[in-house]
């Protein structure tokens, strides 16, 4: 090696050790607290609470309403005639409100994914996160 390539070796190494360092950091913090603090607002949104209630709920009734049509056609079986499900507590319209519950969920816009969104835009992402985390509501990472 040269004189001249070890000089602009030695010169670059401070820069190049910062960088490292930097990731390694960067590194540790998401494996030991980003990820965790990720998932944990994530799953504690309430947004995504009130979407999977609302899945649950509208899934119950188009069950409920399927179960009682099916009891109802075994019933038209056995005593040979129709019967009448007007009365049915559950309306036509659970599998649109299904439908619709499903579409909300499958669109759901959670704040912790557009604070990550927004982070990943900045060269200093992991240090823009602990910041928004310390002087964001604690819902938000």
């Amino acid at each position: 090696m040269s004189t001249t390539a070890l000089n602009v070796a030695q010169n670059n190494y401070p820069e190049a050790q910062v960088i490292v360092d930097t990731l390694v950091y960067e590194a540790e913090w998401m494996r030991g607290t980003g990820v965790l603090l990720m998932a944990n607002s994530i799953l504690n949104a309430f947004e995504l609470d009130g979407a999977v209630a609302a899945l649950i709920d509208a899934s119950h009734a188009v069950g409920h309403r399927g179960g009682y049509i099916e009891c109802a056609q075994h019933v038209e079986e056995a005593l040979g005639q129709e019967f009448d499900v007007s009365h049915c507590s559950v309306t036509d319209q659970a599998d649109a409100a299904l439908a619709h519950a499903e579409k909300v969920y499958d669109h759901l816009s959670l704040p912790v994914m557009d604070l990550v969104t927004e982070a990943l835009k900045h060269d200093d992402w992991c240090q823009w996160l602990n910041y928004s985390r310390s002087s964001r509501n604690s819902r938000v990472i």
